[in-house]
Parts: C-alpha cells; sequence; structure tokens
C-alpha cells in the first residue's frame, strides 16, 4: 500500500512512469478509491444524506464512474493503436483521481471562492488524469482529451443519473440538483 500511496503523489505532481508500474494488489486500487470518495462525501454540504449512506452512494458513484471512464479509455487506446494496452489503465485512473483529496479543504471556503477552488480543482484533476495516461501510454495529450471529449456525454448522463438518484431519495433538494 506503501508503494501506491507515493506512487498516487507522484502521479498528482505530474511524475508518471509507464503504464507497467501501476500494478498492485486489486484491493489497493480500490481502498484509495474508497478513501478519495469518503472525502468527496465529507464535503458534499448539500447532500442530506445520512454519513454511512452518503459515502456508500459516493464510493459506488466513484467506483461505477472509474470503471466505466477505464474501459472507455482502454477501448479509445485500442482503436487509435488497433491493438489492445498490455495493462489496465483503472489503477492509474484512480490514482489520477488523487487531487479529489483536497474536496473537504476546498469546502470550508464557502461562497464564491469555494466555487472557483472547486472548478480549479477539477482542471487541475483533469490535467493529472490526462497527463498521467498520455506519459503512461506514450500517447499525445491531445488523443487523451479528445478520447475524454468523446467520453462526455457518457460521463453527465452518469452524473445526471446520480443527481436523479439523489434527489428520488431526497437527498438533495429538486432545485439544487438543478
Amino acid at each position: 500500500m506503501q508503494t501506491l500511496i507515493r506512487d498516487a503523489f507522484d502521479v498528482a505532481r505530474f511524475k508518471v512512469a509507464p503504464l507497467a508500474h501501476y500494478r498492485y494488489p486489486v484491493w489497493q486500487p480500490l481502498l484509495w478509491l474508497a478513501l478519495l470518495s469518503t472525502a468527496a462525501a465529507l464535503s458534499a454540504g448539500d447532500f442530506d444524506a445520512p454519513l454511512p449512506a452518503r459515502v456508500a452512494f459516493f464510493v459506488t458513484l466513484d467506483l461505477l464512474s472509474s470503471i466505466v471512464s477505464t474501459l472507455w479509455l482502454m477501448g479509445w487506446l485500442k482503436l487509435l493503436d488497433r491493438k489492445p494496452l498490455g495493462a489496465s489503465l483503472f489503477p492509474l485512473v484512480v490514482l489520477a483521481a488523487t487531487p479529489q483529496l483536497l474536496q473537504p479543504l476546498v469546502s470550508l471556503l464557502g461562497g464564491d471562492a469555494e466555487l472557483v477552488a472547486t472548478i480549479v480543482l477539477t482542471l487541475y484533476g483533469l490535467v493529472v488524469l490526462v497527463r498521467a495516461v498520455a506519459v503512461s501510454t506514450a500517447h499525445r495529450a491531445g488523443q487523451i482529451v479528445a478520447g475524454l471529449l468523446a467520453y462526455l456525454p457518457l460521463a453527465l448522463l452518469q452524473y445526471g443519473l446520480a443527481v436523479q438518484l439523489a434527489t428520488s431519495f431526497g437527498w438533495v433538494a429538486a432545485e439544487v440538483a438543478r
């Protein structure tokens, strides 16, 4: 686990190794993702659910999102290269989400500062993901950005379904969800 944590912070600092480097026992990226999801759940101020339900919701949402985005990117790279990748992108996708650990600090800002910091943190997370996938797979960053733009409609659908589900449970007010 110590290697994964070191790699997570290295990826967040744009120090990326070849894809074959990111091989861990399956439970380690899952545990790291659960930690990242818990940080997001704790900082979700407009989310009115009991803490265990909130954490379970965010863990499930992040797990599904990571799996789908990993499959999408692996399919995208297979399309570009005309051959499958030698290893899974899942651990790297999870590691690239490490900036999400800062979200509880951002939520302490409040108001417009919180909104600006959230946007900056989201953009930073996207840059980390693009750089990590590009460097580790030896592709140009533009190819990864194009793959993520092609994934955007599916990501928005996932987000919309998550908000709709949370709203139906009464965890998010309908006017906040809009």
